[in-house]
């Protein structure tokens, strides 16, 4: 007997005829139904084989719909008798209704077979014969859905549609058709006219079955009313006017005007409206093409605000804020928010934001999903967080083909530390990159082509069908809302203009901008079907094209006429502080030590049944005595749990995520503790009573989860947020979200991070990429106080550096992120432990400074200034007590540079001859390139460089020779070897 339930769907019935042979190989019935042969309904000797009892199988009504009656292959007559020998599918009649004189249409079995293959290919695979393209330049064809192709015969489709598997499904109205060929081109008419259809890349057998329903129940579309086409003119009026004025008024000037996809208006439009009902916010990302007509038409800034941008030379405010430091940014990277009445009555509002962005396409895409998050996570209700916030990001069709960050953010979307409940995508295709064609920007069929490998739907529209463009919004909501995830829809049009408004596109599409000079703009063609379906006359048609330019006209005359205009995003707009961030003041960050005892107990307690590996176990022993002895034995792992403790007890929230920051990269953090026997998850944080902590493994790619937790840094009003490299070498993997993002979003837009870059960083002969962090990047991006860079050397430091972060938050003036260069072998080095009474007391210390000699600090001649783990290589030389007219100033934070305070240890050594600067890193790395200035300012003599002498690699791949380059270098400092 056959296994009936080997390729049921979850819904318990075949999704075809086929799939009710119970999943025999496909291959194996083509073959025996080949040609003129029939099966055996009496004993399977001319087909299927002994163990296929057909009429058992046809007649077992739990497993086929209806019944199907057998008959004569010849005749037509129904075969009663076990002498019949040929059958085929015949009308649902039942067989006590059945007689010899029944007139019943003669169709094998193999048939039905290959009519259900062409409905599943049409399904899966009509998208190529769609008409997709508003210029027709894409070539198309059904031709690989012809009946013929898949065997179909015209009697075939001359049959009864009662014959199929899925006759009575009520969701499928096209097989009320009388024929089934009347039905598949009906079918095709929904999957290969203006909309393409991808999701038979999708597993879930539920997800594709909403998705055909979606597509295939045609009496459920809600399609446009006469009011709602009218609103569609006047809202494509204003997108194509507003294009056209600027054209008029501003020649010269670039914005990367949205003409060729001025369905994306509506579209946008139209997903906002069906989002509005279920989400209180919608975070957006988008690329510079189209910024502009967004923010006038969705974002409802007035057209004031956004022609002064074009006339920045005469307003006093753009000087005002050069004069504070604020750069600010072009006009096209600018992003604002609004609160959008959908219905105009006041009963629904909804948050639009539109983050800014800079040219580097895409890599907004992270930080919309990072916003979003914190929105959701610090949500106060109890509703749903994934419908606080949704994503919905714009994307170019070149750049999401081509840029790397788009796979890391679609990676992150199923992730448990990084999901958003789905992110609607929106690829607005031009099918042209600056001057890259298709051809040669993606390697796929569609530029949308990495989206099917995360199972994500992706519709392709034609952007010159506004109805379907609004109905494929409708699906993507509605998708989103039920399987919370990721949707994308792929709006094909064109690019009527050059890459910008300067650039001359015929030099290398002479073809395309030819088609173009005939091909009407879709309000065009939107206001002749209006006109021709009697919703508008012409004449309406065109007061509305001249009331749209009044309107412009109006709002230049104002901004020309006063002479300054509506201040586009100046800086009390954008909460900025009147003046650029100066020099840290550093709070105290002590804590009580009996609390400090109370907090140690909670973090290193387990439950009782938890078995620990035992090394772990250890070290939570060594974590418990550290804190009750006087020496200084708390090492850096602990000092970090402590301090995270105790912020999270102060009611701050902590996140905390990297590549393999649960356990560590070097077993040190143990945040999350496995049991041995069954692999439960424990972490101590969590069970602090104050504020939420969160810890998540990262993906393996830093781009996209730096970028994300920038985003959530900026959105989150009460959390301290901390990304940490498996090795800080890795960083520069995201130097562009650190370039354009981190370092310069408060000067560029007024966005506040605190977020925290953990990036573990010294030399222990580890070779050029485990040993360096790049700190000298961060250096040279340092300016107006962007940002804190610190290279902590003791526990209690990284302790005190941690705290002041998180007390930074309450002051946002004062918030700004902070670079920790943290160490690798000082981890549980003796010399960077620290004692309970270092956490007790005081607070974080810019300089630490160090005199080595019996005498006192009149007797030190030589100055060594240096920061990080070289100063513990230096004071921990075997030579180190000889030494007795040395001072060593340790910079513990490199920026803000702590000038005056090291200025007034240079007065306490008063009587030095010789300064000199000490790194492990290349002479052009490092630090030394960024303070030799200002400490050459404060020495009465020179500074001189001791360190590896330049190399364009960081760091040498021998052990051996940077035990030898190590040991030269601090006794060069110590001044037990001569320098050459």
């Amino acid at each position: 007997m056959i296994d009936k339930t080997r390729t049921t769907p979850d819904n318990g019935k075949p999704d075809t005829l086929f799939d009710a042979f119970g999943g025999i190989n496909e291959g194996y019935v083509a073959s025996m139904l080949e040609g003129d042969s029939v099966v055996d309904a009496s004993n399977g000797s001319d087909g299927f084989g002994t163990d296929f009892e057909y009429d058992g199988l046809l007649m077992d009504p739990d497993f086929l719909d209806r019944e199907i009656v057998i008959v004569d292959g010849e005749t037509g007559a129904r075969n009663d008798t076990e002498e019949g020998s040929k059958s085929t599918v015949a009308s649902p009649v039942s067989t006590e209704e059945a007689t010899v004189a029944d007139p019943v249409p003669e169709v094998s079995v193999h048939q039905i077979v290959r009519v259900e293959r062409l409905i599943n290919a049409i399904r899966e695979d009509g998208h190529q014969a769609t008409d997709i393209d508003p210029l027709k330049m894409l070539q198309r064809t059904d031709e690989h859905l012809n009946p013929e192709r898949f065997g179909v015969l015209p009697e075939t489709l001359a049959a009864s549609t009662y014959l199929l598997a899925e006759a009575n499904d009520e969701m499928r109205p096209w097989l009320a058709k009388s024929t089934i060929g009347e039905a598949i081109t009906e079918l095709k008419s929904y999957y290969c006219d203006t909309i393409g259809y991808e999701f038979g890349h999708i597993h879930s057998v539920e997800e594709r079955n909403w998705l055909q329903d979606q597509v295939e129940n045609q009496s459920a579309m809600q399609f446009m009313t006469d009011a709602q086409k009218r609103y569609q003119l006047e809202l494509l009026t204003k997108v194509e006017g507003f294009e056209k004025y600027l054209h008029a008024t501003f020649p010269g000037k670039r914005w990367y005007g949205l003409e060729g996809l001025d369905a994306l208006i509506p579209l946008i439009d139209q997903i906002i409206l069906q989002s509005a009902f279920n989400v209180k916010q919608i975070v957006m990302g988008m690329p510079h093409r189209g910024r502009l007509n967004t923010l006038a038409h969705l974002l409802e800034q007035p057209y004031e605000s956004l022609l002064t941008g074009f006339l920045e030379g005469r307003f006093a405010h753009l000087a005002a804020m050069e004069a504070a430091g604020w750069m600010t940014d072009v006009k096209y990277h600018l992003g604002s928010r609004a609160d959008v009445d959908v219905n105009q009555d006041g009963s629904t509002d909804i948050m639009l934001r539109l983050l800014p962005n800079p040219s580097h396409l895409e890599m907004v895409d992270p930080v919309v999903l990072g916003a979003v998050r914190a929105t959701q996570d610090e949500a106060t209700d109890e509703n749903d967080p994934h419908l606080e916030a949704m994503a919905l990001l714009i994307h170019g069709d070149a750049a999401f083909a081509g840029q790397g960050v788009v796979a890391e953010s679609l990676n992150l979307v199923n992730l448990d530390g990084y999901s958003v409940g789905g992110a609607i995508h929106v690829i607005a295709n031009n099918q042209l990159g600056f001057t890259t064609q298709p051809n040669e920007g993606y390697s796929g069929q569609y530029c949308s082509d990495i989206a099917r490998g995360y199972e994500i739907p992706v519709v392709h529209v034609n952007a010159d069908d506004l109805e379907a463009c609004s109905l494929v919004a409708k699906m993507a909501v509605s998708y989103r809302l039920k399987f919370r995830k990721e949707f994308v829809i792929d709006l094909v049009g064109y690019r009527r203009h050059g890459h910008n408004e300067n650039d001359e596109p015929r030099f290398t599409q002479p073809i395309t901008y030819g088609k173009l000079e005939q091909h009407p703009t879709l309000r065009e063609q939107w206001a002749s079907r209006l006109v021709a379906e009697e919703v508008v006359s012409e004449q309406e048609a065109d007061e509305l094209v001249a009331e749209t330019f009044k309107a412009l006209n109006t709002a230049m005359q104002a901004v020309d006429g006063s002479g300054r205009g509506t201040n586009r995003q100046a800086p009390a707009d954008l909460g900025l502080s009147p003046e650029p961030m100066q020099g840290m003041e550093y709070p105290e960050t002590s804590i009580d030590e009996q609390r400090l005892i109370r907090l140690n107990s909670q973090i290193t307690s387990l439950p009782v049944d938890f078995k620990v590996h035992p090394t772990v176990a250890r070290a939570f022993g060594r974590r418990v005595q550290a804190i009750e002895d006087e020496e200084p034995n708390i090492d850096w792992a602990h000092a970090e749990a402590l301090a995270l403790g105790s912020v999270l007890q102060d009611g701050i929230a902590v996140r905390l995520t990297g590549q393999d920051c649960a356990r560590g990269t070097f077993s040190q953090r143990h945040a999350v503790i496995w049991e041995q026997n069954t692999g439960r998850q424990y972490s101590p944080l969590e069970q602090i009573e104050g504020a939420k902590f969160s810890i998540f493994n990262s993906p393996l790619s830093e781009a996209g989860p730096v970028g994300f937790e920038h985003g959530y840094s900026v959105f989150s009003e009460a959390s301290l947020v901390l990304w940490e490299a498996q090795f800080g070498d890795f960083v520069n993997n995201a130097q562009a979200v650190i370039d354009e993002m981190i370092v310069s979003a408060k000067e560029k837009w007024g966005q506040d991070s605190n977020l925290v870059l953990l990036l573990p960083h010294g030399y222990e002969g580890q070779g050029p990429n485990h040993s360096h962090a790049h700190l000298e990047r961060f250096l040279d991006l340092a300016s107006s106080g962007n940002m804190r860079i610190a290279n902590p050397t003791t526990a209690a430091q990284y302790f005190h550096l941690l705290r002041t972060q998180a007390a930074s938050l309450s002051e946002p003036e004062r918030s700004r992120p902070l670079v920790v260069m943290t160490p690798k072998s000082l981890l549980r080095h003796p010399l960077a432990a620290s004692s309970i009474n270092e956490l007790s007391s005081g607070k974080f210390r810019p300089i630490r400074k160090f005199a080595l000699s019996k005498s006192g600090p009149d007797r030190v001649k030589r100055i060594v200034l240096c920061s990080g783990k070289v100063f513990v290589d230096l004071a921990t030389h075997p030579k180190i007590n000889t030494v007795d007219d040395i001072g060593l100033i340790v910079i513990e934070e490199l920026y803000p540079f702590p000038e005056e305070l090291i200025s007034e240890v240079f007065e306490s050594f008063s009587n030095y001859e010789d300064v000199v600067w000490l790194q492990e890193e290349p002479r052009n790395r490092g630090a030394w390139d960024f303070v030799r200035t200002p400490i050459a300012s404060i020495v009465k003599s020179g500074i001189r460089y001791i360190g590896r002498p330049r190399s364009p690699s960081p760091a040498s791949g021998s052990n051996w020779l940077h035990r030898r380059q190590q040991d030269r270098l601090i006794r060069i400092a110590l001044k037990l070897d001569h320098e050459d």
